[in-house]
């Protein structure tokens, strides 16, 4: 008797709705369009862009071509989620509106340079150094260098040569950095005294005047200076 009322009570509940359910036998079901929005933007994707009908609780599977007329799928986002390496994705119908996006790139690894162009010359469209030598791919593309190709050689070279290109090794660098700096205590002073020089090669170098000397008073046991320089 307890299953007749309740039974009962449900299809007066549902027919009292403006919600357009069916009961079949006992079991409820939803009759109403549930739409699905695909978009594809410099893509292909099946179900193709635009909005498609489905019933309640449709799994619906969504496909992304990998690459569109030189763009490469990124991923999908919005109602689904993922990564330019899952292309197929299953969107559950249970809202009445529901959307996805196919994300496409002419340049997924952001170095500058077009699918179409990394392509051209063998580069990795993922990876904006593809040959790892810190040269990235649009640099060497615009030199007519090789991407695929290191060039640590070249940067080997220069560090082994500096001098021809204007640099200097760090050693002769961190030389023109405060050196030679002596601070003298005495008699309840102490006295700093810097001498400035000058060089035109980062070999030679010689006084450019007299030296700055400082003094100051010491008090008490212990006193810490430190000097500071700018640009």
């Amino acid at each position: 008797m307890k299953k007749h009322i309740l039974l009962s009570f449900l299809a007066t509940a549902l027919a009292a709705s403006a919600v357009p359910f069916t009961n079949i036998t006992g079991a409820v079901v939803d009759t109403r369009d549930y739409n699905l929005t695909v978009t594809a933007d410099n893509g292909a994707t099946d179900p193709a862009a635009g909005i498609h009908t489905y019933s309640w609780r449709s799994s619906v599977p969504c496909a992304a071509a990998a690459e569109t007329n030189g763009w490469l799928f990124t991923g999908w986002s919005g109602d689904a989620s993922s990564d330019h390496t899952q292309t197929d994705v299953l969107v559950l119908m249970d809202a009445l509106s529901k959307a996805v996006l196919a994300n496409y790139s002419d340049d997924p690894d952001g170095d500058g340079l077009h699918n179409t162009n990394e392509w051209a010359v063998g580069a990795n469209p993922w990876i904006s150094d593809t040959d790892g030598d810190g040269f990235d791919d649009l640099l060497e593309f615009d030199h007519n260098w090789n991407p695929t190709v290191s060039d640590l050689w070249a940067v080997d070279y220069i560090a082994a040569n500096g001098g021809a290109f204007g640099l200097y090794p760090s050693n002769a660098v961190l030389d023109i950095a405060v050196g030679q700096m002596l601070i003298e205590t005495s008699g309840g002073t102490a006295t700093l005294s810097l001498q400035l020089e000058e060089s035109g090669d980062l070999v030679t170098w010689s006084n450019a005047g007299p030296p700055e000397v400082w003094s100051r008073p010491v008090d008490g046991e212990k006193q810490f200076f430190r000097v500071r320089s700018s640009k």
